[in-house]
Order: structure tokens, then sequence, then C-alpha cells
């Protein structure tokens, strides 16, 4: 009842002079209820589901739709094309939402609507239809699992992937950092001992975890005297450089020697240059090693 409609009725029975005017007045309070109630039904609308939608006992779906769920909670579906209210229809638990689900399930509605066709059943179209009802279950189930497998071929492709990404990452960045090492200068020792007036030895300890190569030994002041003889030390071994007229007499005695020299260095050459290089590296270093004082 509005406002107004109270207002109307409070003035007739306040200013009723006689018994037919207030009658008339209480014979106005069922009229306006009921034209309050026809608004409020006018506002209000049942609220349905729509296709897709999640539909229970207590919501149902729109015309033309039918809450479609499983056998082992038919309360509870999505709405999809078909007739009725609630048909239970999948042996999977129904998620609203799922990829396909609702394409799935109208399938499902209209083979249980084709299969529950009103005609004669003898026992052998009994048969017959639970024959054709177990295959619709099996293809379902078959569809299913073939779904299931690709998403994990999937996975295991992208994982595969993702693998060989991280493992190529790492050998390239491994590349790099061998590249740099080749680059740096070697790792050796080196001591300069003259044993005698004619015999000098130069000791090359390799301290580096690679071979270095020793491609020429030569006099500091004394151009003449050098040799360009190429001399391979494996990485933690040591080697031996021998000069002087008593090098070539000394040597087969000497583990890890060779002779470079015939010629004295000391005192007049004042010292060696060597050249070496990282095996596997193309950068040359050279190292200057004075005569021992």
């Amino acid at each position: 009842m509005t406002d107004h409609g109270f207002d109307r009725i409070a003035r007739l029975l306040s200013s009723a002079g006689s018994r037919r005017r207030a009658l008339a007045a209480l014979a106005a309070l069922p009229l306006a209820r009921a034209h309050s109630a026809s608004a409020a039904s006018q506002i209000e609308t049942a609220a349905c589901g729509e296709a897709g939608a999640v539909c229970t006992e207590l919501k149902g779906c729109c015309s033309e739709l039918v809450c479609a769920t499983s056998y082992t909670n038919p309360a509870y579906g999505v709405c999809v094309a078909g007739e009725g209210d609630m048909l239970p229809v999948s042996d999977d638990i129904v998620v609203p939402g799922a990829e396909g689900i609702e394409d799935e399930l109208a399938q499902q509605v209209t083979d249980a609507t084709v299969a529950t066709t009103d005609v004669p059943q003898t026992d052998s179209s009994l048969a017959t239809q639970d024959a054709d009802i177990q295959a619709r279950k099996d293809a379902r189930r078959s569809r299913k699992s073939t779904q299931q497998s690709r998403r994990r071929a999937n996975h295991g492709d992208t994982h595969e992937k993702k693998l060989a990404n991280q493992t190529e990452k790492r050998t390239a960045a491994q590349n790099k950092r061998d590249a740099r090492a080749l680059k740096r200068k070697p790792r050796i020792d080196l001591a300069f001992f003259e044993i005698n007036d004619h015999l000098e030895i130069l000791r090359v300890e390799n301290r580096d975890d690679v071979s270095v190569v020793i491609s020429s030994v030569e006099s500091i002041k004394q151009p003449d005297v050098y040799s360009n003889q190429t001399v391979t030390i494996a990485a933690g071994k040591t080697h031996r450089l021998l000069s002087g007229d008593k090098a070539q007499a000394a040597q087969p005695t000497m583990q890890d020697s060779s002779v470079w020299s015939k010629e004295d260095v000391c005192p007049i050459g004042d010292g060696i240059v060597l050249t070496v290089t990282k095996s596997g590296a193309t950068k040359k270093h050279q190292f200057t090693v004075p005569c021992p004082t």
C-alpha cells in the first residue's frame, strides 16, 4: 500500500460522519493491500539460469534449457539445451566452467533423450539399448583418456624443451667462461739457475689447469741467441730449458728437459724471454726471467 492510499483511508475514517462512510473506508483496505502486492510482483521476477550457468534444485534453468547433472550428485549441474527440470546424464562429477563441459553435457542430454524415447521395449531392444549406453560411456571415457594423454604429452614436450633450453644456455655460458680463461695469462712459475760457468737451467712449472706451449726462447740482449722449437708442458708438470756449453752433455741426465741454446746467456744476455700460449688459445704471452744474481 502506498502512503497516498493510507492517507486517503485515514481521512475517510477520521471524517466519517456516518456509518456508510466508515464502511467505505474499511472496504478500501483490502483493495489497497492487493494493489501493493501486485506492484511488488511486477518488480520481482523469477531468476533462472542461462546456458552454461550453475543450476540446483532451488535455482532452475530458463526455458528450453535443462539442468544436466551427474548420477552421483543429481542436485547440482549446468544449464544446457534440452527439456525438463533436472536430468542426470554423466558418470563424472560435473564441474561448471570446465573446458567443453557444456557441449559434452548437451550431447549426453541428447543421447539420454533418444535412449528414453517412448517406444515398445522388448528384451532384445533393452539389451541393445544397454549396449548403446555402455558404448557411449566407453566412448566418453576414451575421449577423456585421449585428452588427458594429449595434455600429459604437451606438458612433457614443454618440460623437455625447457630442459634443452637450460642446457643450451649453460653450455653457452661455459663456453664463454672457457674462452675468457684461454685469453688470460698462463699461470707458470719460472726459476733461473746458473750451475757453473757453462750450464744454465730455466725451470718452468705449469700451475695452470690446461697445458701450456712454449713457442720461443731468446736472450734479452743477444738477438742471435734464440730458439723457436715448441715445448708443451702438461698441467701440473715441470720442464727444464738448458743453455750453455755443457747443456748438451747434461741433458740426458735430467728428466723432462731440453736444450734450447749452446750459448751462455748470463751475464752478457741479462736473462731470457719466453713466449707462452695456453693450449687451444691464440693469444701469446711473454715472460722475462733475469739472470740469477
